[in-house]
């Protein structure tokens, strides 16, 4: 992609019907000496949102956290847990704003992202329809690269539609995606 964005396997990601929906730069923090700005793509699964009708899907995203003026050095660890934070606080909005209720969160220890860790979140947390209800499970990654990285996504684990052994399989294809991310 273009500098300050994430890199994502968009080809792989548009060949298995996955469809980007969004593609956006907010300044999501500014100081009288710095700003920061969240460079965010996020696909949705269009095979599974139509054979569902429309009311559920599974969405992956990738955000580069960028800087300016850039961190001094040795700033990033300082400000690590503070922007793990707040991006655990932001990706449980972002699914509250998608309509997900109940949400409940644990932290799952690390994941390799390329040669980093990240730091690993699990939610799980619900979509209720008139019709019917589903139990939705959402991970999060966030590790220090130059900058910051933020990935993830959440998927249906159950209700109408979703075939046994799905969840498996749309949690595996997640994490691999989000270890894609760079």
């Amino acid at each position: 992609m273009d500098e300050g964005w994430p890199s994502v396997p968009d080809a792989d990601l548009t060949a298995d019907g996955w469809e980007r929906v969004d593609r956006s730069a907010d300044a999501v923090f500014q100081l009288p000496t710095a700003e920061v700005t969240a460079r965010t793509v996020v696909y949705e699964d269009g095979d599974l949102r139509e054979r569902l009708d429309d009311d559920v899907t599974r969405f992956v995203f990738a955000t580069a956290l960028s800087f300016q003026p850039p961190l001094m050095a040795g700033v990033g660890p300082m400000i690590e847990s503070t922007v793990t934070r707040q991006a655990k606080r932001r990706f449980a909005g972002d699914l509250r704003e998608r309509g997900f209720e109940d949400l409940t969160s644990r932290d799952q220890g690390e994941i390799r992202v390329g040669g980093t860790k990240a730091s690993l979140s699990n939610v799980r947390a619900t979509y209720e329809l008139s019709t019917a209800s589903f139990d939705v499970t959402g991970w999060l990654a966030v590790w220090r690269d130059d900058g910051f990285r933020l990935a993830g996504g959440a998927y249906p684990a159950a209700g109408p539609g979703i075939e046994g052994g799905a969840a498996e399989r749309y949690r595996a294809e997640l994490l691999d995606l989000v270890r894609a991310v760079n």
